[in-house]
């Protein structure tokens, strides 16, 4: 603050007391008030000394007006602007070396706010050696209501307003901390809104680049793809280190561009008509490399660990653009799968051996080639003499989980067994065929599969491998717990049933919502009638419950 008074004192006794008063109307009613408050007394030359726009060229002198400093020059034949229409604005103005602000509105809709979406038609915020004149091309929106209307120019510094809460947009009224600004000069004007030609279709701003990946320096050709015939064109890049070549600018149409360090630009384009405009913003659209150079090998595997059976899939990630790629295996008892081949970028193989391997990359372009070798990097197994798998290894006391025979053998015998051993076979299974496991008690249950092949003995054993939880009672419990109450589904002949369903009655209705079939009394499974494929529901009604099921038939 101490800084901020020596400056005033200084700026007051360089001004002197003379301030020049113009004669002026300073009523604005029925608009806001921009007022001002001379900052503890001291006059800053913050004024208006020319507005142009249209048929108006108002010259208002080199002093700043005494206190309100707002002038409404209502006696100035207002020019005519049409809607649909592009007209020049230029404001003259001083303001001295500091941070400013310089803006103008246009009441389009004439509700007395010059606050609604695209009445601010110019915009300066100064920090420094003041731009002079400020200058607008001005589009009269085809929505803009005809009649006469009103303008607003205003210049002005304020403390509170723009260092203090950092707010970066000019307001047509006073909002700051304080309730005023600190120094400025405002100007209300008459301009009249005639019809203009028919209304003009906005424009929609599109556009497309190519390359989207390039090098510094490198020439990206964007094109306008914008409909509603756009008429001018504003493009923008983020970060801003390009250069226009060609002939072009970054209000050309189709600008060709060259960007001068490397990273991911984000590009703007704003189009404009008699109507209105438009813009897009596409992030991270283009990406700028280094430049071209000799590349880096590098690649990933997936999996890394796999027996002879698993497809492994490489993926080069290598830097700086290879044109061409070698791939090589040690030990070489490799078979590359779906055509791929040594050659592929991506290529995709089955190592035909147990064993460890290490995997070498060998990439090359123009300007140079690279390798990288990881050893010991793919471990490989054979295949499981014996194996197996479930369908679930969760459930619940009532739960029916089917167990498949993954082995890699051929048996001619095998047995099943289950610790503890609390378990019934399902679906006419045993514990020597594809079993259907149903689990009696809650608990973890470990599973053991023996095999006979060739005349030797081989297991396989998966520990804490099911897990079982006290089966619900009730049907609303059951569906809380997302349990299967009927299986398979899709359905073909036969329809199992949960011992949860025991004494059912059951349903089977189609979409119509016809009834097809019904069962009463329902245990273990029930035989389908002869239905047609499609979709079918079931209505399980049980102790005063009902449940609807969706049921698929496929005969």
């Amino acid at each position: 603050m101490a800084m901020r008074a020596l400056r005033l004192a200084m700026l007051a006794l360089a001004l002197g007391t003379g301030l020049t008063s113009y004669a002026q109307i300073t009523n604005p009613a029925p608009y806001c008030v921009g007022s001002y408050d001379d900052a503890n007394g001291f006059l800053v030359p913050h004024y208006i000394s020319n507005v142009s726009f249209g048929t108006l060229s108002n010259n208002t002198g080199t002093n700043q007006y005494a206190a309100p400093h707002y002038a409404y020059y209502n006696t100035i034949t207002a020019p005519s602007v049409a809607k649909g229409s592009t007209y020049a604005l230029s404001v003259s103005h001083s303001a001295g070396a500091s941070i400013h602000f310089l803006a103008v509105y246009i009441d389009f809709n004439k509700n007395n706010s010059f606050a609604d979406p695209g009445e601010r038609v110019l915009q300066q915020t100064i920090n420094g050696a003041v731009t002079n004149p400020a200058t607008a091309n001005v589009v009269i929106p085809a929505s803009a209501v005809t009649g006469t209307t009103r303008m607003r120019v205003m210049v002005f510094e304020d403390d509170d307003y723009t260092w203090v809460a950092g707010n970066l947009n000019a307001s047509p009224c006073t909002t700051d901390a304080t309730g005023t600004f600190d120094w400025g000069e405002t100007e209300d004007y008459n301009i009249n809104i005639t019809g203009g030609g028919p209304a003009i279709p906005l424009p929609t701003a599109a556009f497309t680049a190519a390359p989207t990946t390039t090098n510094i320096n490198s020439t990206v050709a964007f094109t306008d793809n914008s409909t509603g015939t756009p008429t001018s064109w504003k493009w923008t890049y983020t970060p801003n280190t390009v250069t226009f070549v060609n002939g072009t600018s970054n209000t050309s149409a189709n600008p060709q561009v060259q960007f001068t360090a490397a990273g991911n630009y984000t590009a703007k384009l704003v189009v404009f008509n008699a109507g209105g405009g438009d813009s897009l913003t596409q992030n991270n659209y283009i990406q700028v490399n280094a430049g071209p150079s000799a590349p880096v090998a590098a690649f990933t595997a997936n999996p890394v660990n796999g027996t002879v059976a698993t497809s492994i899939a490489l993926t080069d990630q290598s830097l700086n653009l290879p044109t061409a790629w070698k791939w090589a295996f040690t030990p070489n008892t490799v078979n590359y799968q779906n055509g791929t081949n040594s050659a592929s970028k991506n290529p995709v193989v089955k190592c035909t051996v147990p064993g460890v391997y290490a995997v070498q990359l060998v990439v090359t372009n123009a300007l140079g080639k690279d390798s990288v070798t990881k050893t010991g990097y793919l471990n490989i197994t054979s295949v499981p003499l014996v194996d197996f798998m479930a369908a679930s290894t969760t459930g619940t006391t009532t739960s029916t989980i089917v167990f498949y025979d993954m082995s890699s053998v051929m048996a001619s015998r095998r047995k099943w067994s289950f610790s503890p051993a609390t378990i019934q076979y399902a679906q006419g299974s045993d514990s020597s065929s594809a079993t259907a496991v149903r689990f009696m008690a809650p608990g973890v249950y470990s599973v053991k599969l023996t095999v006979e092949h060739g005349g030797k003995t081989d297991s396989a054993v998966k520990t804490d491998y099911i897990h079982i939880v006290q089966a619900p009672t009730g049907l609303e419990e059951w569906v809380s717990v997302k349990e299967n109450l009927v299986y398979p589904n899709p359905a073909h002949e036969k329809l199992y049933l949960n011992p949860a369903l025991e004494g059912a009655d059951i349903g089977i209705f189609d979409v119509s919502g016809r009834e097809v079939a019904r069962f009463s009394g329902v245990a273990g499974s029930i035989t389908l009638p002869a239905l047609q494929r499609g979709v079918y529901f079931l209505r399980i009604a049980q102790h005063g419950q009902t449940l609807h099921h969706k049921l698929k038939i496929e005969p």
